[in-house]
């Protein structure tokens, strides 16, 4: 049976205020939590004809602060996914989690209900700069959270962590970080690099910043693959057998159904790929779905084949497996493959991908300047 994977966007955190304001909301009406709530269960169950041969390889609970979701609207999801969609028996079940909201109950009963990974946003263990990063957690607080996910008996647990490498001071406590998350043996790691703009700024005067960056970075993932890690996205590190399953889908091109505001579907039809964009305000998407009788005609759009062919090759080249041109050309039909040869060979040539054995991949160099290449093949030939 064909798969797919589920995503289930559920929007409680403070950086959604920026453009709809909801936590606001939330706050001052409780109703508006139920609405949302009935919207993406109804979205659910519209949606579930359209996947009936399919079963559903992983599911992905996130986009903000899902931790924060009372338990019995988490038991009736978890009940309605399993309902109405076949659910495979290998089924990967992540829920993002803040590590304040990590307490040892709740994840007694998220085990029970089914949940079998945590992705825990800690992004930092030094205290100034998590109150620079505006998070509401403390290095304490993550300790107490990794120690309660050990105690439910979770044994996949991904952590998301920021560095910065504008200074010897952040670059201090980037390995100070990484050494002491490597302490707890996250069978997953997401390392991702965030500058402000006046740190890029000044950077860029004293062009020193690919040098800085590319000798930190070495040094970060030099401690992560002698503890084990294998690098196998551009910023993901897993320990065998244990990288993100739902992740590697979309990556990989695979189909996905995603429902809440704001969430994307992809849906291969014959030769089409047809995709779905869900209103991002939470306010309009609940009104569509439990007032417009018509809701599901403002979402579906035909992909365009190069701009469907553009996020493939920018999805593989995220991948350390790479992709082969035959592959390219069976995902992709309606493209036109000679432009897109010569992006690919113009790549080449620039040093930003290489081919060994008919599979295509970016070089080092390519891996470092990963921007440029992804404009490089966005870009005319």
């Amino acid at each position: 049976m064909d798969s797919f994977a589920l995503y289930i966007h559920y929007p409680w955190c403070k950086s959604l205020c920026r453009y709809c304001d909801f936590n606001r909301y939330l706050a001052v009406d409780s109703t508006i939590v139920e609405r949302y709530f009935l919207a993406i269960i109804k979205d659910l169950k519209f949606e579930a004809p359209n996947y009936f041969k399919k079963e559903i390889s992983s599911i992905y609970l996130g986009g903000g602060t899902p931790g924060l979701i009372k338990l019995e609207h988490l038991t009736s999801l978890v009940e309605q996914i399993f309902n109405n969609f076949s659910i495979s028996d290998k089924c990967e079940i992540t829920i993002e989690l803040n590590p304040e909201n990590a307490e040892l109950q709740y994840l007694y009963e998220l085990k029970a209900l089914g949940f079998n990974r945590i992705s825990l946003g800690v992004q930092s263990f030094d205290n100034l700069v998590l109150k620079s990063l505006g998070r509401n957690h403390t290095r304490r607080h993550i300790i107490n959270a990794v120690k309660n996910i050990r105690r439910a008996e979770f044994t996949n647990l991904n952590v998301d962590l920021l560095f910065n490498n504008s200074d010897l001071a952040s670059s201090t406590v980037a390995f100070d970080d990484v050494n002491c998350l490597i302490s707890f043996n996250p069978e997953h790691i997401s390392l991702y690099e965030i500058n402000t703009q006046e740190t890029i700024n000044v950077m860029s005067r004293e062009n020193q910043r690919d040098e800085s960056w590319g000798e930190l970075f070495f040094n970060l993932q030099q401690l992560l693959f002698e503890n084990d890690y294998i690098q196998y996205e551009i910023n993901s590190y897993s320990k065998k057998n244990f990288q993100c399953l739902h992740n590697l889908n979309t990556w990989t091109f695979g189909d996905y159904l995603g429902v809440g505001a704001g969430a994307v579907s992809r849906q291969s039809k014959g030769r089409e790929s047809v995709s779905v964009t869900r209103p991002s305000d939470p306010r309009i998407y609940t009104e569509k779905l439990l007032v417009d009788a018509n809701y599901s005609n403002y979402f579906i759009v035909s992909r365009d084949s190069e701009i469907q062919a553009l996020d493939y090759l920018i999805s593989l080249t995220r991948l350390k497996k790479g992709f082969s041109l035959q592959e390219f050309y069976r995902k992709n039909p309606c493209a036109s493959l000679q432009e897109w040869t010569k992006k690919i060979t113009k790549a080449k040539h620039k040093g930003l991908l290489r081919e060994e054995n008919g599979i295509i991949r970016p070089t080092p160099l390519g891996y470092r300047f990963l921007d440029d290449l992804h404009l490089m093949l966005g870009s005319r030939t």
